[in-house]
């Protein structure tokens, strides 16, 4: 009796020991599973921020170095820089909504952006009747938000890499 005991004992200790390395195994799964979550999220946020830098440069495309103000007059007949305002002013929301993902210095490179940005963004907006202004302080904008791209690209290159390990 007492040989039977001890093999349903050691039977019972042997199968405890496979479900304890089963559990652990799949908590293991579990926890990476949760870390490729967290990274797809974050390597979202980053196309979101990406795709608005990409529609606020585009929108300033137009004011940019290479125009001029006759150019600028031609073109405005058929758009309004308040659009275009829009389209930087959206993505200067989404950039300080995403603020952390340039760290937690206060201010960090995001915060410092935001407010240059800000600044010409108000000098633009009071510019609509001047063709030579809209040029200046466009091409200063477009300056600004390349910038900032360059910035959010690296950060976007990070993350893929990262996502290939």
């Amino acid at each position: 009796m007492d040989d039977i005991g001890a093999l349903a004992s050691l039977i019972g200790a042997s199968i405890a020991i496979w479900q304890a390395y089963a559990a652990k195994t799949a908590a293991k799964q579990a926890k990476e599973a949760r870390a490729q979550i967290i990274d797809h999220r974050k390597t979202s946020e980053v196309t979101k921020l990406q795709l608005s830098c990409d529609t606020a440069q585009s929108s300033m495309e137009k004011y940019g170095p290479s125009s001029s103000p006759d150019s600028i007059r031609i073109y405005l007949t058929g758009t309004t820089p308040n659009r275009d305002a829009d389209a930087v002013q959206s993505f200067m929301l989404l950039l300080k909504e995403h603020r952390l993902m340039f760290g937690f210095k206060n201010p960090n490179v995001a915060d410092e952006s935001v407010e240059s940005i800000k600044k010409i963004l108000v000098f633009f907006s009071k510019s609509y009747d001047s063709p030579e202004k809209l040029k200046e302080h466009g091409t200063e904008l477009l300056m600004k938000i390349n910038d900032m791209s360059s910035t959010i690209k690296k950060h976007y290159d990070d993350k893929k890499e990262v996502k290939k390990k």
